[in-house]
């Protein structure tokens, strides 16, 4: 995560000093439609990751033979889909977003690069989700962590050398050719007793099943991507590249809060999975639990040093001409709180099984956002997207939380103890924070992070205080 926070937030100034703005907005444009060439894969690595964990947790070797040969011969007939896909757009999508000449070639190059990193990082993700479903995820991790960081070098090089939108692209191409080698050689070790020859031969009845909960979860994958990447488009095409710039610098932080605590319930998904198939529903209970309430705070903390000091953050990160505006911020901060909360409950409401519920909210959280954001967009601007945006995520959500609730049998009750503690601890923060930061503006790096760390350790405090559990977890770490 640290390394693609420094992707998503260190290299962005060097992506505006030697791409330029204007270009690079076009590229995120057209980095979002890149992104959806990975949706040709039914959006099955999450039901890999589920399914594998759920025969592992039973010890059923039979089965998880035959899911893996059936992952295999999935993953070789995609990854010849996405390449022919990807290359024949190449020739049009630069021009539909309006570049022309040079421009337009180096474009094109550009999205075939990339066409080849989605076509290596779906098998990467493939094959790392068998790992995490046998809660072996650690050589999986490493090459992603080495491929990153070798990814994120070989970018800053090649933008040295004046390499342009290549350099990303280029760049991304690194991290799948580094962990792809990993994650073949820890499957052969972890599962040498299934891995051979004559398990491409494919059981009808496993592959049944398997393509059964992927015609639910494929539409539901290619919701989840168009939510995540319409808003580029949308903006590109109603307002300019450079408005697409504004928005994704103004929204970063926030973002990052969505990253950060986000993975947290995805590496619990496996595991949940796990005791599962091996029927420890309250154990399943009392984690889910924690769950969201460290997701929560954790979400809440994060969020209110971006309500404080994202302006300041836009400023020192690039330029303040680059910041949308305090209302963008606001909204941004909800909807990533919000969204934060649908991907926890997405996650455990997953793990479970309920592959059909969590494909009905994403179709409704998609739907809802491509056409407001549209209407929208063509009356608040940017700020009509990231409302449309809002709207969606609550309508989405509200379909899981259902499933949730009715899975778990938590009471509402307990639920809004939880969120009135949280909201309290967040609005002393926020004004405390407010008060301090309209005295004491960072004017450089070293008072923006040391402002930053003082609002949470504030906020841990508040936290002790208030969490029983908290306060004996430290407790027992100190003893």
């Amino acid at each position: 995560m640290v390394l693609a926070i420094i992707q998503g937030v260190v290299l962005v100034p060097l992506y505006l000093k030697y791409i330029g703005a204007v270009q690079y907005g076009q590229w995120l444009a057209l980095g979002s439609i890149v992104a959806m060439l990975s949706l040709i894969d039914l959006g099955v690595t999450s039901l890999v990751v589920q399914k594998s964990a759920l025969f592992h947790g039973r010890d059923d070797k039979k089965s998880l033979k035959e899911l893996i040969s059936t992952i295999i011969v999935f993953d070789l007939l995609v990854s010849v889909f996405i390449l022919v896909a990807g290359i024949g757009l190449s020739f049009w999508l630069p021009h539909w977003i309006g570049a022309a000449g040079e421009q337009s070639h180096t474009l094109r190059l550009a999205f075939q690069f990339a066409t080849v990193d989605v076509m290596l990082m779906l098998l990467v993700s493939m094959s790392g989700s068998i790992l995490f479903g046998i809660q072996k995820p650690e050589a999986h991790l490493a090459g992603v962590f080495i491929g990153t960081a070798a990814s994120i070098g070989v970018t800053v090089v090649l933008l040295f050398q004046h390499w342009g939108i290549l350099a990303i692209a280029c760049g991304s191409l690194v991290r799948p050719l580094v962990a792809l080698p990993i994650n073949i050689g820890a499957i052969k070790k972890n599962l040498h007793h299934l891995i051979f020859g004559s398990m491409l031969k494919l059981n009808p009845a496993m592959t049944k099943s398997f393509f059964a909960a992927a015609l639910w979860l494929g539409p539901s994958k290619l919701a989840e991507t168009m939510t995540s990447q319409v808003d580029n488009i949308i903006v590109v095409k109603i307002l300019q590249p450079i408005d697409v710039t504004m928005l994704n610098l103004t929204r970063k932080a926030s973002e990052i809060a969505v990253q950060v605590v986000g993975r947290l319930s995805v590496s619990f998904m496996s595991g949940l999975s796990h005791l599962r198939g091996s029927d420890e529903e309250e154990k399943i209970r009392s984690i889910v639990s924690n769950l969201f309430l460290v997701s929560g705070y954790m979400a809440c903390c994060i969020l209110c040093s971006v309500l404080i000091l994202n302006e300041d953050f836009v400023g020192l990160w690039t330029s303040s001409s680059m910041y949308a505006g305090a209302g963008v911020t606001i909204l941004a901060c909800i909807y990533c709180l919000l969204k934060i909360l649908r991907i926890t409950t997405y996650n455990v409401v997953f793990s479970h099984g309920d592959v059909r519920i969590t494909s009905i909210s994403s179709l409704i959280e998609s739907a809802l956002q491509a056409v407001l954001g549209i209407v929208f967009c063509k009356v608040w601007g940017i700020s009509g997207v990231v409302i449309a945006s809002i709207i969606a995520v609550i309508c989405g959500g509200i379909v899981q939380l259902v499933a949730l609730l009715k899975t778990h049998k938590y009471s509402i009750i307990s639920v809004m103890k939880g969120a009135f503690k949280i909201t309290v601890i967040s609005t002393i923060v926020l004004i405390a924070g407010k008060f301090v930061h309209y005295r004491f503006m960072p004017n450089s790096w070293l008072g923006f992070i040391l402002f930053g760390v003082g609002i949470t350790i504030q906020y841990v405090i508040l936290v002790a205080v208030t969490e029983r559990r908290f306060r004996q977890i430290i407790i027992n770490h100190i003893m």
